[in-house]
């Protein structure tokens, strides 16, 4: 302290401003210069000091009228104050912007005072909105999320949409779609919530809903005969992510079927040369030829050619449809055609040919449409058919052909409204098979899943059902 009492305030600035920045330095003139300022400063309330503001924004000070103020704005050449009696502004970027600066000291003073407080007012407000906000947010999650309450509310996995997409990003293959059998359920993703395997599966395969009570009695050959016997109907096998996941992959084959990266039989893209003609068909696992070609091969399976394995997705799907027992175990699916409907494009009435094993299925996807059945269908106009009953498909749903319904009635699909895709899965009979034909193991023995649920609340079961319902309804692709 003695040799700072031999220096005067120069020589103190100068030693404690060696080798800082010119900032610092106005800062330390200040407070050497204005010491009773200063002190009557950090003693007293900020707001109640008439010559001195404290800008939110730490940025540089700017000399004005002998004094230091903090600018919130750098200098540049569009930067530059206006100043009057009455107020003083800042010109930016073409647009004026009040400031706490003017040429009449009392004003700056007044005009400072006033500025903090509504500064320190505005911020409380902010604070206050943004702490309310994140504490609704953090109830309304605990709200919806059954799992936390059994770790004391506590958050056990992060379960935000943002957190969900970076997880599914960084465990799916790069070169294809996953099917999250946990995804979308009440409110939150079994992704990462510690259940079971198993249990999250009877979980998922307790939403579907079924319909198998289908019925229309028409006379064939003397007899009264149910026409849709042997048909069923199942929601929620897929839900809206999965759904969404399954177009895209099937947008992604359609791109390589139009760069020519598919065996020759696999993609199909006729000109639409007439109102329902010209849907895209993708077939795999074999080649099925649907009506009498240039080469005289009738209608059914070409032994001869060879086609492009089932993808993936798909292999995961159908294991899906038989460990739900939606199909038979013993009916496992090794073919498949994805049919990709533009509007006006349509089916028209046939009966599946016999080389594929009954039953087969069909997976509706982006919009719904009806299906007719009967024994003898119409052709109104191109695209139009009348029939005695028809089937609703509705968007995801899985519907299967079995019985009467595949080998008695016709069906086919009218002119479609919108855009729809149809995803078919059907086994070939073994004296059909291609002859270059191998099995995939993957597909081999699948076992369908153990009908004794694993353990689980009512409560559970109640609040994921209600929560996929809600999501299948609005949600949907």
């Amino acid at each position: 302290m003695e040799i700072l009492e031999s220096l005067d305030k120069e020589q103190i600035l100068e030693i404690l401003s060696d080798s800082i920045c010119h900032h610092c330095v106005a800062r330390l003139h200040e407070r050497i210069l204005s010491p009773r300022k200063r002190d009557r400063y950090e003693t007293s309330d900020a707001a109640d000091d008439d010559n001195y503001y404290v800008s939110p924004r730490h940025t540089p000070y700017k000399s004005r009228n002998g004094k230091y103020y903090e600018s919130p704005y750098t200098e540049d050449e569009d930067d530059y104050y206006v100043s009057s009696t009455d107020a003083s502004y800042r010109f930016r970027n073409g647009k004026h912007y009040e400031t706490s600066y003017a040429d009449n000291d009392d004003y700056a003073s007044a005009y400072s005072r006033d500025a903090y407080r509504q500064s320190r007012i505005s911020n409380a407000q902010v604070f206050h909105t943004r702490r309310h906000r994140e504490e609704e947010y953090t109830a309304r999650q605990r709200r919806e999320t059954p799992w936390l309450r059994k770790h004391n509310n506590r958050h056990a996995f992060d379960s935000t949409p943002k957190y969900l997409n970076r997880k599914r990003q960084s465990t799916a293959p790069p070169s294809d779609y996953d099917l999250l059998l946990s995804d979308g359920i009440g409110g939150v993703s079994l992704f990462e919530c510690g259940l079971p395997e198993e249990q999250k599966e009877h979980i998922r395969c307790s939403l579907v809903s079924s319909k198998k009570d289908f019925e229309h009695i028409e006379k064939m050959d003397g007899r009264d005969i149910n026409i849709l016997q042997g048909l069923q109907l199942h929601h929620q096998v897929f839900n809206a992510e999965e759904q969404r996941n399954i177009v895209k992959y099937v947008y992604k084959l359609q791109e390589r079927g139009q760069k020519g990266n598919f065996k020759r039989r696999t993609y199909s893209e006729p000109k639409k040369w007439m109102r329902g003609k010209g849907r895209v068909t993708i077939q795999f696992g074999c080649c099925y030829n649907y009506a009498r070609d240039n080469h005289g091969n009738p209608p059914g399976i070409l032994r001869d050619e060879e086609a492009d394995p089932l993808p993936n997705l798909f292999k995961k799907m159908i294991k899906r449809l038989v460990r739900w027992h939606i199909i038979p175990a013993t009916c496992i699916p090794n073919s498949c055609v994805v049919n990709i409907y533009e509007e006006g494009d349509c089916i028209p009435p046939h009966i599946d040919h016999h080389d594929f094993v009954r039953p087969f299925s069909t997976v509706s996807l982006l919009s719904e449409c009806d299906i007719l059945f009967g024994s003898n269908l119409k052709v109104v106009r191109p695209g139009e058919f009348e029939g005695p009953a028809f089937v609703t498909l509705p968007v995801g749903s899985v519907f299967i052909f079995n019985g009467n319904g595949a080998d008695k009635a016709k069906h086919c699909i009218p002119s479609v409204r919108t855009k729809r895709i149809s995803i078919t899965f059907r086994r070939v009979d073994d004296s059909k098979l291609p002859f270059n034909f191998s099995p995939d193991p993957e597909l081999e023995g699948i076992k369908p899943l153990s009908l004794s649920s694993p353990s689980k609340t009512e409560d559970e079961c109640d609040n994921i059902e209600n929560s996929e319902n809600k999501k299948h309804k609005t949600n949907s692709v």
